[in-house]
């Protein structure tokens, strides 16, 4: 039994937790931006790409390890028209989003300048790290909202 009293393993759980606290990082990041807190979005940005490294190396392991993940235990229309179209968006968002995060890191710390040791975008090259970076935080969202979605199909509903 899972922590939330579900049919989820402790692992399932756990990803759920860090993956909110990942979003969360990233959500309090992007508003320290807004507010022209640069070096705070920079630190908090950083942090939560690392982590989220972390956690796909320690899923991916764990996932090669166990042979694949949890069975669907729910009528076949469901799973066919609901349960598999969701995993498959989860799965291109996930990568997607882990691969502009990337992006919006590399053209944050290739496109700024330190005075005075405050950091500061280029003037004229701050618009795609702003561009990508958004993108990333929307697919990042659609990431986790899909995850949350299989995580009740699978150990909430269908279990």
């Amino acid at each position: 039994m899972g922590v939330f009293g579900t049919g989820a393993s402790f692992f399932a759980d756990f990803s759920l937790v860090f993956q909110a606290v990942i979003l969360g990082a990233f959500i309090v990041g992007w508003r320290r931006a807004m507010a022209k807190r640069i070096e705070e979005h920079q630190k908090i940005m950083t942090t939560a790409f690392v982590l989220n490294v972390l956690f796909v190396g320690i899923y991916m392991i764990k996932s090669l390890l166990s042979q694949g993940s949890a069975e669907f235990m729910g009528p076949e229309g469901v799973k066919d028209f609901l349960y598999m179209p969701t995993v498959i968006v989860h799965g291109i968002a996930s990568l997607l989003a882990f691969v502009l995060a990337g992006l919006t890191l590399y053209y944050g710390y290739t496109r700024t300048v330190v005075k005075k040791r405050r950091v500061f975008p280029k003037p004229l090259m701050r618009t795609t790290h702003r561009i990508v970076g958004i993108l990333a935080i929307s697919t990042w969202t659609l990431s986790f909202l899909t995850g949350v979605f299989v995580y009740i199909l699978l150990y909430v509903l269908y279990q």
